[in-house]
């Protein structure tokens, strides 16, 4: 989950930046979802060039929040694949045909993966405040533990989505894994990267501090990461030109866990990170060591 007016691709959030005094700041207020205008359909799926039939089965993996919000998702299936991504950070929280490239990606891994398009404005007209979205994100892990119970689970979560499976795994005891790709450790320190905040110059003047909302300021996965010990892969992108990928590292040291990876792939920005091969190739050394193995 990214966000934006681009202040994330991977998701289509909009930031407001209110002008106070000598100060810029970001309130969290209006931070919103996305418009979702490419319904997710299985046969876009069955038809890429990766989908092998004789292999691969699409499904759809639709869920019903507490407030009464449907949403719709897909569960790509594996033959013989014990290993499932949740991946959040695609579909729910962007609004880009690629989601289908996404899941090839895992498909050539042998990894199940299971994406769902979040909620969008309501019938009053309003956006999904980021705790919303942080509930809809465990309903939907919540309904995949039930469903698959006997499949190792990977949390997948992208940017700002990277707080919500940190938060998870802190307080779950069913996580088997955790992969953050983008991960931002606090808003504060992103904040502190204002060369990462060019993209607002118009808006913002980038010689001021930036001071960030209280809302966005209870993120914190220092906090969250520190109660993780299981296995945990950290990806960055070395040219993510909205994320610093430094504080990736800084994320890998804030976990406890014996059991964990980092990767900054060179040359990679924040639109192919999950299409390098060194990426991949991270990720697959990561759940052949700590994912399912049959004995």
């Amino acid at each position: 989950m990214r966000v934006s007016v681009k202040l994330f691709p991977a998701t289509v959030l909009a930031l407001s930046i209110a002008l106070s005094g000598c100060t810029t700041s970001i309130n969290s207020e209006d931070i919103m979802a996305h418009r979702v205008n490419y319904l997710l359909d299985v046969t876009q799926y069955q038809d890429a060039q990766w989908f092998d039939a004789s292999i691969h089965s699409v499904e759809p993996f639709k869920i019903r929040f507490d407030d009464g919000i449907r949403a719709s998702g897909v569960r790509l299936s594996v033959e013989g694949s014990k290993n499932t991504v949740i991946y959040f950070g695609g579909a729910p929280y962007r609004d880009q045909k690629s989601d289908v490239d996404i899941l090839g990606q895992f498909a050539l891994l042998g990894l199940n993966v299971i994406t769902v398009r979040n909620r969008s404005i309501d019938s009053h007209g309003n956006w999904p405040t980021l705790t919303q979205l942080k509930e809809d994100s465990e309903m939907v892990y919540q309904a995949a533990r039930q469903k698959y119970r006997n499949e190792f689970l990977i949390l997948h979560g992208t940017a700002v989505s990277s707080f919500w499976v940190s938060k998870m795994a802190a307080e779950r005891d069913d996580v088997d894994a955790l992969v953050l790709e983008g991960g931002i450790t606090t808003f504060e320190e992103f904040a502190e990267e204002k060369n990462h905040l060019a993209w607002l110059r118009e808006k913002l003047d980038l010689k001021q501090k930036v001071d960030v909302d209280s809302e966005l300021t209870s993120l914190n996965n220092y906090k969250s990461l520190e109660l993780f010990e299981g296995p945990m892969l950290v990806l960055a992108a070395q040219q993510d030109s909205l994320v610093p990928s430094g504080l990736a590292n800084k994320l890998y040291d804030a976990s406890p866990s014996m059991k964990k990876a980092v990767k900054v792939v060179n040359y990679a920005d924040e639109k192919d990170l999950m299409m390098r091969d060194d990426a991949l190739a991270a990720y697959m050394q990561f759940v052949q060591t700590y994912g399912w193995k049959d004995l």
